[in-house]
Parts: structure tokens; sequence; C-alpha cells
């Protein structure tokens, strides 16, 4: 009942209003009068409903610009996402990546020589986002043991993991790569993964890619500004650093 008023009082009609509601209670009869005096009104005004769906997007725009500005301010600062540089940095780059995914390891070198280039001076995170398979979430979750344990390791195994071909899946292979090459202690990254401090982060990173609508990989922000899909061209990624740089 309220809301039909209510949405008859948004759509202009002042005989009802939302003050009205809260006096009387309508009868069945009287309810099916004033859907009748709306669907009437909204049939011989269709350019309302374009302008309502218009303002809403709108609306919508906003949170969304609003939130990407929050989550990156919030990620520059968190010691759990790994992060190439600081927030003292000028400018920031967040990727929301996934370790199956072909276009993110596309876009990986531009990433190394961005975090080198001295005169963007850009802090480069990376939010580990596993979208694709389930290798994506167990890599995913020993990455963040690895970060746990030893952050400059962290990076080692990432740049394995989108340089070369690893079986994601194969656990064994896994070990034998954090052992072999990173020298690290298996059993202790295994414990950390037992805390589930690593899948609580992943679950946090999931929980704040549905709020930004994040469905694919990669997505980034640049300097509080969304880009959705791979930039492959250092120039290009470049250019977007310096159209968003606000500092």
């Amino acid at each position: 009942m309220l809301k039909i008023i209510c949405c008859a009082a948004w759509l202009g009609l002042g005989a009802l209003t939302c003050a009205q509601a809260g006096a009387a209670e309508f009868n069945e009869a009287q309810t099916s009068a004033i859907e009748k005096i709306i669907a009437d009104y909204v049939v011989n005004h269709p350019e309302l409903i374009v302008q309502a769906m218009q303002k809403l997007e709108e609306q919508q725009l906003e949170i969304q610009k609003n939130n990407v500005k929050v989550f990156g301010s919030r990620l520059r600062e968190d010691s759990d996402t790994p992060s190439l540089g600081s927030s003292k940095q000028k400018n920031y780059l967040i990727e929301f990546f996934d370790f199956n995914c072909g276009y993110c390891k596309i876009m990986e070198p531009l990433f190394k020589q961005l975090s080198e280039d001295k005169e963007l001076d850009c802090q480069v995170m990376f939010v580990n986002y596993p979208l694709l398979a389930q290798s994506s979430v167990k890599a995913a979750t020993i990455a963040l043991a690895i970060h746990s344990l030893q952050k400059e390791k962290y990076f080692e195994f990432h740049d394995i993991l989108m340089h070369e071909k690893v079986e994601l899946e194969d656990l064994k292979a896994l070990e034998k790569l954090v052992t072999e090459r990173l020298k690290l202690d298996f059993d202790k990254v295994m414990d950390i993964v037992k805390s589930k401090a690593p899948q609580e982060k992943l679950t946090e990173n999931l929980i704040m890619g549905k709020t930004l609508s994040v469905t694919g990989t990669p997505y980034l922000i640049i300097n509080g500004t969304e880009f959705r899909g791979a930039i492959q061209d250092y120039a290009v990624l470049k250019q977007k650093i310096l159209e968003t740089s606000t500092k």
C-alpha cells in the first residue's frame, strides 16, 4: 500500500503524498483506482520512466565512483595486499587478477615497468581475485600465505606463476616450487593456510569485488578511477596514470 502511494508521489501526483499515506488506509477498490491512475499517468507520460531510469543510472554511477575511491584508498594502506611501493608515492594502480587469467599475464610486464618508472612514481598493488577455477583459489591461498610469511618471496612466487607454465591444481608441483625455488619451508606456508587467514583475505577481496561489480579480470583502479579489461601498451597505461593523477 505505502509503496503504491509513494510511487504516485514520486511521479508527481500531488494529490497522493506519503504524508497522506500515514493518515489513511485504502480499501481494495480505492487501491485499484489509485493503481489505474498511476498506470494511465505513466502511459500518457512515458518520458517519466526514461527520466527516472536516467536518474537512477546517475545515482548508481556516483555510488560506484565513490566506492572505487574508498576501496582504492583503503587498499593503499592495507599491509595484507601485495604492493610494490608505498602509499607515500604520487600515483597508484591496483589490479584485481587471477593466476589463470591470460589477459592478466599479458599485462604483467607493464606493472614491473610501471613500478620502476621514476617519473610516474607509482605504487602498484595486486588483489588476488580468483574467479576462473578452483586452482585459482588454491594458488591465491598459497600466495597470500607466502606473503604473510615473507613479502619479498610473494613476488617471486607471483612472477613464476604469471610468466611460466605451472600446474596450479597440482599441490606437489606448488610445494616443489616453494621449497626448491623460493627456498621456503612449505610446512610453515601450510600452517598459515591452516590458520584460514589467507582464505579470510580472499573472502574480503571477493566481497570488495562484488561491491565494485567486478565480474572479470583484469580490473584496474588507477588513482581512484576504474578501468575494466587489459591494457596491452605501456604508453596507453602511462597516459591513464597521468590523466588520473591528482597530486
